[in-house]
């Protein structure tokens, strides 16, 4: 029984991953969640990043107040209000998107995932006596999760809905 469940979780994994390298490759490719900049606006704000020795983190225009002062509070929202907001992950030395250590990551991240539904498989067993709805279970954890990450960045980090 554990061989099969270990089966399982393999299998679902390695079906994750070539769903997302598809997805990738296909579908991700025609609707394009995340736009480029212009060459020319893109270079002008690397040299800006460059030129102030900016550190490899997650950004946020505007930055939150570090203080509990009232007036930089008011500030912060004004900002807020007017724009731009901006979102930016920064990485100074730079990443090679396809590099081994990167889809190892990638696939033992699916992995655990596999693992934890399957868990929750075994654990909704006695409760859902048949294979469809324990099936059915674990999907609709999988639909909540979406429904809590992606519609969550939408309303509190204005990501576009077509980015989600």
């Amino acid at each position: 029984m554990i061989k099969k469940r270990l089966l399982g979780i393999a299998l679902a994994a390695i079906a994750m991953f070539v769903w997302g390298f598809a997805y990738w490759m296909g579908f991700g490719m025609i609707v394009r969640p995340m736009k480029t900049l212009p060459a020319e606006k893109e270079t002008a704000v690397v040299e800006a990043l460059t030129a102030t020795e900016t550190d490899t983190n997650v950004y946020y225009i505007p930055g939150m107040p570090e203080t509990d002062s009232t007036a930089e509070a008011e500030a912060w929202t004004e900002k807020h209000k007017t724009g731009p907001i901006v979102g930016l992950v920064y990485v100074k030395e730079g990443k090679d998107p396809m590099a081994p250590g990167v889809m190892i990551q990638g696939f033992i991240h699916m992995l655990i995932t596999a693992f934890a539904l399957a868990f929750c498989l075994c654990l909704a067993s006695d409760r859902l006596p048949t294979y469809g709805k324990r099936v059915l279970y674990v999907g609709l954890i999988g639909i909540i999760t979406a429904f809590w990450v992606d519609v969550g960045e939408i309303i509190w980090m204005y990501h576009p809905v077509n980015n989600a």
